[in-house]
């Protein structure tokens, strides 16, 4: 029987006495191998992916809704509750769909590298840049107005005036959109590498790992921690 796990290489059958991994198992060994992997800064961009990606988010955000803030002149008047309806959803949105494009990367389930950083720059701008751009001036000019007239805000020059606003300040949206685009693919291109070192390490293919498999010839096992299959 197969002690520890490891990858099935192309074109490599399935050895008898052997099961593959699969679901909550699989990701559980995934998991521990990133944990376990030497050495351990290869594995950051997997590790934190949500770090940069939620500050770019909240960042933008912030940006995007302190330019409302002052169009509607505002000042200092529910600045606390007006961030925080506009941050935390980007934020979290950017964070949590993120996350499923590290899953991906990890299982390595999309061939098309290139098809997995334009998914990932694409939502990054959406939620981080695009998101607040739209639900900043709504939430601004509801704090604008008394509550008895908010639902004005919507009318039709309210709208054209902040449309107009924004096309007379654009830098900060579209840094706000750059920020997160290439914030998005850069990292997801880190998560590629860290991805591919992890899975060429659990396929008993790196170079360091060679000697091991010439001396121990015969035995269909992995030395290193692997993820496909085990007994």
């Amino acid at each position: 029987m197969m002690e520890r796990p490891r990858v099935l290489r192309p074109g490599e059958k399935l050895p008898p006495n052997c099961r593959l991994l699969l679901g909550d198992e699989l990701d559980t060994f995934l998991n521990k191998a990133i944990a376990e992997y030497k050495p351990s800064k290869d594995m950051i961009p997997l590790k934190y992916a949500a770090i940069p990606m939620g500050l770019t988010a909240g960042v933008c955000a912030f940006a995007v809704t302190t330019t409302f803030r002052r169009f509607f002149k505002l000042g200092s008047f529910a600045q606390k509750t007006c961030y925080a309806a506009v941050i935390f959803p980007a934020s979290t949105t950017s964070v949590i769909m993120h996350s499923n494009t590290t899953k991906d990367i990890i299982h390595r389930e999309t061939k098309c590298p290139v098809c997995v950083q334009t998914r990932a720059m694409s939502f990054q701008a959406l939620f981080g840049a695009l998101y607040p751009a739209i639900v900043a001036p709504i939430i601004c000019a509801s704090f604008s107005v008394p509550r008895a007239l908010a639902p004005s805000f919507l009318l039709k020059e309210n709208v054209i005036a902040i449309l107009r606003h924004m096309q007379k300040k654009p830098k900060v949206y579209i840094w706000s959109i750059l920020a997160n685009a290439v914030v998005g693919g850069v990292w997801t291109h880190l998560e590629q590498n860290a991805s591919w070192k992890l899975h060429v390490k659990l396929s008993g293919e790196h170079p360091a790992e060679k000697k091991k498999k010439q001396q121990n010839s015969g035995v269909i096992m992995s030395q290193d921690n692997g993820t496909s299959f085990t007994a």
